[in-house]
């Protein structure tokens, strides 16, 4: 019995083949084959997909909440830097007038900053180094830590010093005291602090491209979330400044009133 050539081989290997691939089972099994192998290539790459863009804009989101958070810090900041300054203001029209200091005594305690700082959102970037790795980038997570670093040298040589050098001479309010509060140094550490912050929130704009429109935009998302909050904010302060205002009407009345009335006692 001959083996044959290997032509004849191939020739009957060929003729099988195309034998199987007649078959109707074949023909389905290939498709849905196929079928499965697209479906899954499919499911993993969308799901692939989605997930890039759910962290992308988990990160985003991440990094309007950090800016979010810095502007309102820098918001407060101000707020104490101009209660500085208009207890300078008021020193200063004091020692012009010593006469005045018995009417304006009390009003000084109301430019003696004062400013809370939410510490929620620099605590979470302090002790989550998760949440770290999800910025992905080391320049702007360095930058946020000097932020915070010197918000809290702020609040520090600012805020807890001067309520402090205030509270030890409430207790022997005078005069001489009241000439000597520390208002200029504090406003010279508030500025020069003040700068740095405002460099620092700028730096972290540019390192995540972030516009000020669209900062602006984030911001009035977020205050409309917590308007109340902010209303119930301006209301205190505009009814603080009124409560200045009328503090000092009615010292001024009350020290008119005595003056004209040892004048009709003479």
């Amino acid at each position: 019995m001959g083996f044959g050539t290997k032509k004849d081989k191939l020739a009957s290997i060929s003729n099988k083949t195309s034998h199987i691939w007649q078959r109707p089972w074949w023909k389905d099994l290939l498709m849905t084959f196929i079928a499965t192998t697209f479906s899954i290539v499919l499911t993993f790459g969308t799901a692939a997909l989605i997930d890039k863009r759910q962290k992308e804009k988990s990160k985003r989101q991440m990094v309007m909440y950090v800016l979010y958070d810095m502007n309102r810090s820098l918001e407060l900041v101000e707020r104490s830097d101009s209660m500085l300054r208009n207890g300078l203001e008021l020193q200063i029209e004091v020692a012009r007038d010593t006469s005045l200091f018995e009417k304006k005594k009390y009003v000084f305690s109301h430019y003696i900053p004062s400013a809370h700082f939410d510490k929620t959102t620099a605590q979470i970037f302090s002790s989550n180094f998760e949440t770290l790795n999800t910025l992905d980038n080391v320049a702007f997570v360095e930058m946020i830590s000097t932020f915070y670093h010197d918000r809290d040298l702020y609040e520090d040589y600012i805020i807890d010093s001067c309520q402090n050098e205030f509270n030890q001479n409430a207790q022997h309010l005078d005069l001489e005291t009241t000439l000597e509060f520390s208002y200029s140094y504090y406003i010279f550490m508030s500025g020069t602090i003040w700068d740095a912050l405002k460099e620092d929130f700028q730096q972290c704009k540019e390192l995540m491209g972030v516009s000020d429109e669209e900062l602006a935009a984030f911001e009035l998302k977020q205050r409309g979330k917590a308007g109340s909050d902010a209303s119930l904010g301006d209301s205190e302060n505009k009814h603080i400044m009124e409560m200045v205002e009328n503090d000092a009407r009615l010292n001024s009345a009350i020290e008119e009133g005595r003056s004209g009335g040892k004048q009709n006692e003479k």
